[in-house]
């Protein structure tokens, strides 16, 4: 049996998707999109500047600090266990391990 998705197939498995739901009472009124309230439907943001020089949505910017570093930091949280952050995307971690090794 040929298993091969296609177009029509494709169009039927929408189609039912939809009446399913229909059937279900769900509707778009109940999960409005609003295009004014979410930049990524389009609605206005103020433009910022990264200390790297990335333009941004200010309003990542703003928040950047509450997730990420803004400068490159080393924590010591713990004997033996030190935390790069700042340096990459993601922080790095270093564990000693017992016999003095990293």
């Amino acid at each position: 049996m040929n298993r091969k998705l296609t177009f029509a197939r494709w169009a039927r498995g929408i189609v039912a998707l939809a009446i399913n739901l229909g059937a279900c009472g769900v509707s778009q009124a109940q999960y409005p999109v609003s295009s004014e309230s979410s930049p990524y439907m389009g609605a206005p943001v103020t433009p910022g500047k990264a200390p790297n020089g990335a333009i941004t949505n200010q309003k990542l910017l703003d928040g950047a600090g509450a997730f990420n570093w803004l400068e490159p930091t080393i924590e010591n949280p713990a004997e033996g266990i030190w935390v790069f952050g700042g340096y990459g995307l993601a922080p790095m971690s270093i564990i000693e391990a017992e016999d003095g090794r990293q």
